[in-house]
């Protein structure tokens, strides 16, 4: 069973629910979470706490056949195993996607063959996407900057102040 990295108040919530239950049955008190109705989504649901069972997923590899021939000192046999790495560029898998490209530019950059440093920079070019986006920070608890709150004299109360109305809410009536 995959392990979030990060846990959200209600998962808590869920599993100190199960732990309760597994340890007093039905006569244990259940906690309750309570959130205010927001727009965007429910806040309760934002991955904010660290998981201390969360474990990294295993590092993967290249197939042994791609690595063998990229260690080969025939540069023909590098230079073949260019267009497989290649292909890996484009897979589902950004980790194996990660590791063909950090393949690619070792290749380009330290090769003693000039022609498979050129396959592997036209394998690179040839792939070359939009550069990744960074990963989101933690969600921010405040109004964007740009709008405005009201001060304490724009916001209309439903009790009246002395010399106000509610039939005029300015001091000229």
């Amino acid at each position: 069973m995959a392990r979030p990295k990060r846990l959200s108040l209600a998962e808590i919530g869920e599993v100190v629910q199960r732990l309760i239950r597994r340890k007093f049955g039905q006569s244990g008190v259940r906690p309750e979470i309570h959130s205010p109705h927001q727009e965007k989504g429910d806040i309760a649901r934002i991955p904010l706490f660290p998981n201390p069972a969360y474990t990294p997923p295993k590092p993967k590899t290249l197939p042994k056949e791609i690595l063998e021939a990229l260690r080969n000192p025939l540069a023909e046999v590098r230079e073949g195993a260019v267009r497989p790495l290649a292909r890996f560029l484009l897979s589902d898998d950004p980790a194996m996607a990660d590791l063909a490209r950090a393949e690619l530019e070792a290749l380009a950059a330290n090769d003693d063959s000039r022609s498979v440093q050129q396959a592997a920079r036209k394998a690179l070019d040839a792939h070359a996407g939009p550069a990744p986006l960074p990963e989101p920070g933690p969600p921010r608890p405040f109004p964007s900057p740009g709008r405005r709150s009201r001060s304490p004299s724009q916001v209309l109360s439903p009790f009246p102040s002395p010399g106000r109305t509610r039939a005029c809410p300015r001091r000229r009536c």
